[in-house]
């Protein structure tokens, strides 16, 4: 770790906060739910960014945002994509209004239990691949649905197959996930972004 795990960081920190802040300025609920989430992904990689390049005394703040963007952002980029999925107005209303207050309760509730945030994540991605996979039937969602389950997938093989613990190809693992999030982050934007405004 250290310059290369900022440089890491950093890319996953541009691809996070900018296409958050995309989703969020073409408007719809199931876009600015996804844009929150990659914003709170793209806050604590900035913070990683930081930590391993200049501030080191960061640290604490870093792990704590990072386990707040994988119990709170990553669900809330699941939760747009569901919404998109939805068809009735009224449905993504109360969704997001839910999802808004809920997971950040969840997390403080429940983030003591072993594995939970894998298993909301996990479950996020699960989410993402199947409203996406549902897209793929249709002509003009097509490449909609293919970008949305690329990036779910590429998601889920970085945290399964990836790793963060030591080196791959001499390169730390930890910088490998990294630009594996920055890529399936996105392809996550190009998916939530390309769907009908709802």
């Amino acid at each position: 770790m250290g310059w290369s795990t900022a440089i890491s960081d950093g890319a996953l920190a541009i691809v996070s906060l900018g296409g958050g802040v995309l989703l969020i300025r073409l408007g719809g609920r199931s876009r600015t739910l996804g844009g929150i989430g990659l914003g709170i992904v793209g806050f604590a990689a900035a913070l990683g960014a930081c930590r391993h390049g200049v501030a080191p005394v960061l640290e604490p703040v870093h792990v704590a945002a990072t386990q707040f963007a994988s119990v709170v952002g990553v669900p809330l980029i699941g939760v747009g994509f569901l919404a998109a999925s939805l068809r009735k107005q009224e449905w993504r209303h109360n969704l997001a209004l839910a999802a808004l207050v809920g997971l950040p309760g969840l997390a403080i509730l429940l983030s003591w239990i072993p594995g939970y945030s894998l298993a909301i994540g996990a479950l996020a991605m699960v989410v993402i691949a199947v409203t996406s996979g549902r897209r793929l039937s249709g002509k003009d969602q097509r490449n909609a649905g293919l970008a949305g389950l690329a990036g779910a997938l590429l998601t889920m093989s970085a945290g399964l197959f990836m790793g963060t613990e030591g080196q791959l190809l001499g390169f730390d693992r930890i910088d490998w996930f990294h630009y594996a999030l920055a890529a399936a982050n996105l392809l996550l934007v190009l998916s939530l972004g390309s769907v009908a405004s709802r």
